[in-house]
């Protein structure tokens, strides 16, 4: 039993190295890719990562500003 446990793990390891990187790759080449082309055609750019050599900071104000630094004592 113990032989037949162990050729069986096998064949699952084998498996998982074949079928993962297809099944990531098909996810990938079909969602999250033509996402990011139509974004990049259309001027978006959600992570802020254009250079502005204008800017002064990069930090962004909050309006209203978070909570107050008192309620972060004993968070945990």
């Amino acid at each position: 039993m113990k032989k037949l446990n162990k050729a069986w793990m096998r064949v699952g390891l084998l498996l998982n190295h074949i079928v993962s990187p297809i099944a990531l790759g098909i996810i990938f080449f079909s969602t999250v890719l033509p996402i990011g082309l139509l974004m990049r055609l259309m001027g978006k750019d959600v992570l802020r990562l254009k250079f502005d050599s204008k800017a002064e900071t990069y930090w962004i104000d909050r309006t209203p500003p978070g909570p107050d630094p008192k309620t972060m004592n004993n968070q945990f």
